[in-house]
């Protein structure tokens, strides 16, 4: 179930109820959204806070309003820039992120880095969102090791018990890279530091 601004329980059949109102209708209700993109000749609202809730607007009325939460939970995202990940355990190795959900990692190392099945470790990065790096430390227990296109990818289970603000990021993470895939975005130049942006070259039509 969803829950309104006010805490009231919302019920998941009720989200389809939105259909054809207004946004204005929509956020007396559930608030205002976390994120929005405007995508051609639609306008998407992002909500996380509770269940997640994709909202899509088409001349100012809902045409899409759904309750994503048991996908989230499920969903696997791929960063759009190169992302290194620091683990601290019996070892200290360097590597890049190459998926993340809410529950875990998947990190390459190079073939250098030796991991044990549930070995404890302390991963370290930082996810890009809307437009600032959020450092995150989380302890982590490993729970698969394999070899993808000849490199060594180890999965890495995330323990949120001593660490709640972390799950907060990631799940926004999560639904901002689940937002710029549905709509294929790649935003990831809006977000870049000033002195990066000034080397970009610009493109004229």
């Amino acid at each position: 179930m969803n829950l309104n601004r006010n805490g009231k329980r919302i019920a998941r059949g009720r989200l389809r109820s939105f259909l054809g109102k207004t946004a204005g209708e929509l956020t007396r209700v559930l608030g205002e959204p976390f994120a929005s993109y405007s995508y051609r000749d639609s306008e998407v609202y992002l909500y996380d806070s509770k269940p997640v809730t994709t909202v899509a607007l088409h001349n100012g009325l809902i045409v899409k309003c759904n309750d994503v939460a048991e996908a989230r939970r499920q969903l696997r995202v791929r960063p759009l820039q190169n992302i290194p990940v620091v683990s601290r355990g019996e070892t200290s190795n360097t590597g890049l992120l190459k998926d993340i959900s809410i529950g875990g990692v998947a990190v390459s190392f190079s073939s250098g880095a030796v991991f044990m099945m549930r070995e404890s470790a302390v991963l370290s990065f930082s996810l890009p969102i809307e437009g600032v790096d959020r450092f995150l430390e989380i302890p982590c227990r490993v729970k698969d090791i394999r070899i993808v296109e000849g490199v060594g990818v180890t999965v890495f289970l995330f323990d949120f018990s001593r660490v709640p603000r972390e799950k907060a990021i990631i799940t926004r993470y999560i639904s901002v890279r689940k937002i710029q895939a549905e709509l294929d975005i790649d935003d990831s130049f809006l977000w870049m530091k000033q002195d990066e942006a000034a080397n970009c070259p610009l493109l004229v039509n």
